[in-house]
């Protein structure tokens, strides 16, 4: 009896070694579609792009890369609400993909530029993204970027504040220098610091020195 037990046990294992096996290729071939298709995209072949992409979410509607690229066509054709769709499932098929969240909230604040009353809640929607997709991926400078413009824009009362707009200012310095020259040349422009200083002066210098 005892044998026969062990032959029973190993059933179950062997079955899922054996669709793990039959599954690998298919992964493999998703892969390669998805690179195929970026491919597309990244020659600006904007039309092919979106064929492509609409069959690939057709034929894979759990894969948030598919829904991601037709985003960014969408997005990249000024059809903005269509693209928060596309956006929206992304990040719902993959909430810890840092672009997604970035290109979503990028996204809200185009819509929010001709919202009209609804603008308020998009506005939040922007801050809430662009946050998430630097948490999620502090070296993402495209997000800081994003960030940081709109700490500059927004009220304060929607979240703007210039304090952290330099914060993000600094941490894209800490990354890459050429960039955190035009992050603090942006903070120059919005009058978040003297115009002309090579080295922010820390907030409330200016009012001690006289400037």
């Amino acid at each position: 009896m005892r044998p026969r037990k062990r032959i029973r046990s190993s059933v179950p294992w062997l079955w899922r070694v054996i669709v793990l096996l039959s599954l690998a290729p298919l992964v493999a071939q998703s892969s390669e579609d998805v690179a195929a298709g970026v491919a597309l995209f990244e020659h600006r072949q904007f039309a092919a792009a979106q064929q492509f992409f609409e069959a690939f979410v057709s034929q894979n509607p759990t894969d948030p890369a598919g829904a991601y690229y037709l985003g960014r066509i969408d997005f990249e054709g000024k059809r903005y609400d269509q693209a928060a769709t596309w956006f929206e499932r992304a990040v719902q098929l993959d909430g810890g993909n840092s672009d997604y969240h970035r290109w979503l909230g990028h996204t809200y604040g185009q819509l929010a530029q001709h919202a009209g009353g609804e603008a308020f809640f998009l506005a939040r929607k922007v801050k809430t993204h662009l946050e998430k997709a630097v948490e999620l991926n502090p070296d993402n400078i495209e997000a800081r970027f994003d960030l940081m413009e709109y700490y500059l824009q927004a009220p304060a009362f929607l979240g703007g504040d210039a304090a952290k707009a330099e914060g993000q200012a600094k941490e894209i310095s800490r990354r890459n220098a050429a960039a955190g020259r035009k992050a603090w040349q942006r903070c120059r422009q919005k009058d978040v610091f003297l115009p002309g200083e090579d080295v922010p002066l820390p907030r409330g210098e200016h009012a001690r020195t006289g400037r």
